[in-house]
């Protein structure tokens, strides 16, 4: 991704902050943009008015705009942060994708169909219930077993994974009802409202812990680009920056220098935008300070940091016959180079000794066996 030309000025107001942020966005990769710029452009324009809480937004929007300047600047830490957030692997667009996967597809258990129906049947005919029902767990609203076969398939990729990619969790088991006891330590049933609290618990540490699947066309673009569609295809290739405008006239003199900053404040506070940390982010320089140069990430890194996200990432189809969920995860691609021309040289003349072995022991077995047989 291209590096910015200019470094970030001191002072913005939040109209430049946007067109600042819109600007960084666009040259980000087309597989990664749209989510990013949806994002950026929804926020703006939700807190556009009436917003008790600007400063605090205009500074994270401050510091996201570092992010993207170090993500095009060949920061991995930070494009690893942005390719994570558009594949919903963490912000906003995960809770988005959580909630509509938690949401229930409607029953599949005849019996519990017929009850409802039969509830709806006595409550249109004007028999109004004895008791009025009592409000139902977050948890209660979900599809639970639809979660808890997620959950499961997740633990078994997780498990055939473990050596090659990092998840950050552990399920051990996916069962609510695993921390609630039989009975309580006087030897009596636990009462409901306690069971129910622990399981709600249960949810809430699993919920932090799942991976919400991703939609079947954005999972095998997904699958594609683990395979070098990045570089292979225009459409996916990464934008390049824009020539740097060049003034019409240049204004002689000496350069203003703000000394009231330096004056006021501790070195600490003025010297952080030049430390080696953010020289990316901000772009800011010093006579005396670490050199940082903004450089290329290379096709393999993009292709491996894909392939992680897509062994973390499944989708899922529901069988319309028995109306069961089946999920399927991403998987490794282990894709050997070809041998360079210097190195077949090497090679040139050597006879084949490994077939020639091996015809000589299959001689000698079949020899063996014929004198024992003769025996």
């Amino acid at each position: 991704m291209p590096a910015p030309h200019e470094p970030i000025c001191k002072s913005l107001s939040t109209l430049q902050l946007y067109r600042h942020l819109l600007r960084e966005i666009t040259y980000l990769p087309p597989a990664v943009r749209p989510q990013i710029q949806r994002f950026a452009q929804r926020r703006f324009h939700k807190k556009q008015d009436n917003d008790f809480r600007a400063k605090g937004h205009v500074r994270r929007a401050l510091t996201y705009l570092r992010t993207l300047r170090a993500c095009n600047s060949g920061d991995k830490h930070a494009t690893n942060s942005v390719i994570a957030t558009a594949f919903a692997k963490k912000g906003p667009r995960r809770f988005e994708l959580l909630k509509e996967f938690n949401a229930s597809d409607g029953s599949t258990d005849k019996d519990k169909l017929e009850q409802v129906i039969a509830a709806a049947r006595l409550d249109a005919s004007g028999t109004a219930p004895e008791k009025p029902a009592k409000p139902k767990k977050f948890y209660q609203k979900w599809d639970e077993e639809k979660i808890k076969a997620y959950l499961t398939s997740q633990r078994i990729q997780i498990e055939a994974t473990k050596l090659t990619l990092s998840w950050g969790v552990t399920i051990r088991r996916p069962d609510p009802n695993v921390d609630v006891p039989e009975l309580n330590i006087w030897g009596k049933p636990l009462n409901q409202g306690l069971i129910e609290n622990k399981r709600g618990k249960w949810w809430k540490r699993h919920m932090d812990k799942l991976a919400p699947p991703l939609g079947e066309g954005e999972w095998e673009l997904l699958g594609k680009l683990s395979k070098g569609a990045q570089q292979e295809e225009p459409e996916w290739r990464t934008p390049s920056r824009r020539a740097k405008a060049t003034p019409t006239s240049v204004e002689a003199g000496p350069p203003a220098w703000d000394w009231e900053l330096y004056a006021t404040k501790s070195p600490a506070t003025f010297g952080r935008p030049t430390t080696a940390s953010q020289l990316l982010r901000t772009g800011h320089t010093a006579p005396y300070v670490a050199r940082k140069e903004a450089r290329e990430l290379s096709p393999r890194w993009y292709r491996r940091t894909y392939n992680r996200l897509w062994q973390q990432t499944a989708k899922v189809h529901r069988d319309p016959a028995t109306l069961e969920h089946e999920f399927t995860w991403g998987k490794s691609i282990a894709k050997i180079p070809l041998p360079t021309k210097a190195q077949l040289v090497v090679f040139e003349g050597v006879p084949d000794t490994m077939s020639n072995n091996t015809k000589k022991k299959r001689k000698g077995g079949k020899d063996k066996q014929a004198s024992t047989v003769a025996n």
